[in-house]
């Protein structure tokens, strides 16, 4: 039987459409009923909730997918849905950590770029005022 490489596989596939599929979820129930009567159309609000339940489904479609992999190599009569699973599992798991370091990047890239603009504004502000 190669149930535990099927799983490995499947899980390994699902993991990021699922967990951005939940955090889309999770966006939608927060910003419809605003229980904390904040501004949603910022784009940080509610981020806290949406980025766990994404990473928290992440990490467990991943995991269960890393452990029925290695179960696969140890139980399964054929080997090569596991070892499909394991390679699954860790480019979907680099792709996306790379993605997370390249976002992250554009972001501060974007806050040095206000940040100069807003210094360069108040330093001709008070050059204007002198």
């Amino acid at each position: 039987m190669n149930s535990n490489g099927k799983r490995s596989v499947i899980c390994a596939a699902l993991a990021l459409p699922v967990a951005v599929l939940l955090s889309s979820v999770v966006s939608w129930y927060f910003k419809s009923r605003n229980p904390d009567n904040v501004d949603i159309t910022a784009g940080l609000a509610y981020l806290r909730p949406i980025l766990l339940s994404a990473i928290i489904t992440f990490v467990i479609f991943i995991l269960v997918g890393l452990l029925s992999a290695i179960r696969g190599l140890r139980n399964d009569s054929n080997k090569e849905l596991s070892i499909l699973g394991l390679i699954l599992v860790v480019v979907v798991t680099v792709i996306s950590l790379s993605a997370g370091i390249a976002s992250s990047g554009a972001g501060k890239a974007e806050d040095a770029y206000r940040d100069q603009k807003a210094k360069a504004f108040f330093d001709k502000l008070n050059e204007q005022s002198r």
